[in-house]
């Protein structure tokens, strides 16, 4: 396996799809009893929508969001992505919309936006991740709520590799993480039965969780719920994940 590459290569969105949607639900590998209490807490604080799934890649969340009576427009910069959306929803119950962060467009106001699983760090500089928190915070309804999860940067956990077979196809992931520059790489390998292997890499500028609540506050969001995990359990600073929820005035 070659090296993990320096960080700050900007990976264009058209690329992004290429390389990702085909198997991104293989690479995304979440627990359904997860996913299902993510799901119910998002639905929960929701009101009666709309719901905005900011980064919503392939609608883990959006689609089942719908079951549950609600409106939801799902974002994504990549067109591919979206159209893996699309398959897996063929009453066509989410609206979606290529965009690219940190933008929202139109002018529909939602009770709910969701940021889920770091997607605010594909961002590659702290002001545009900034700013799209002063975005939802103008594009949520009076008493909306923005919802980030997030993990604490971790980069004694970076250092450890991941390894895991789906389908037949060994996948492992690598890390290397610039404290300096603020900047971490995921790469991603696929071995299939065939010997043909494949490699990819993410980018990301990992955003501490105080720097999170800061930015959010100077947005004009309120913190009214800290979880540790999506069963809602208190979030306690030294947590590695947090479940942040912001409410507009």
């Amino acid at each position: 396996m070659s090296a993990v590459p320096d960080p700050g290569l900007d990976v264009s969105p058209e690329l992004y799809g290429q390389e990702w949607a085909d198997d991104y639900d293989e690479l995304e590998v979440t627990d359904p009893v997860e996913t299902t209490a993510m799901v119910e807490a998002l639905a929960s604080l929701a009101g009666p929508g709309p719901v905005l799934d900011v980064a919503a890649a392939t609608g883990r969340v959006a689609i089942p969001l719908t079951w549950r009576g609600l409106r939801v427009v799902a974002t994504d910069a990549s067109p591919a992505m979206l159209a893996q959306l699309r398959a897996k929803d063929p009453r066509g119950l989410v609206q979606t919309r290529v965009e690219l962060l940190p933008d929202i467009g139109g002018n529909e106001a939602f009770s709910l936006i969701a940021v889920i699983a770091n997607s605010l760090w594909v961002l590659p500089e702290a002001e545009q991740q900034a700013a799209f928190l002063r975005t939802a915070a103008e594009r949520l309804t009076s008493g909306g709520r923005l919802v980030v999860d997030q993990y604490e940067i971790n980069p004694a956990g970076y250092a450890a590799s991941r390894v895991w077979d789906l389908h037949g196809v060994r996948f492992s992931r690598r890390s290397r993480y610039d404290s300096a520059a603020q900047r971490l790489v995921h790469q991603f390998t696929a071995l299939r039965p065939d010997g043909s292997l494949r490699v990819r890499n993410v980018h990301l500028r990992p955003m501490a969780v105080g720097e999170l609540l800061a930015e959010a506050d100077r947005a004009g969001l309120r913190l009214e719920h800290a979880w540790r995990n999506w069963w809602r359990e208190p979030y306690s600073p030294g947590d590695p994940r947090v479940v942040a929820v912001f409410q507009a005035p």
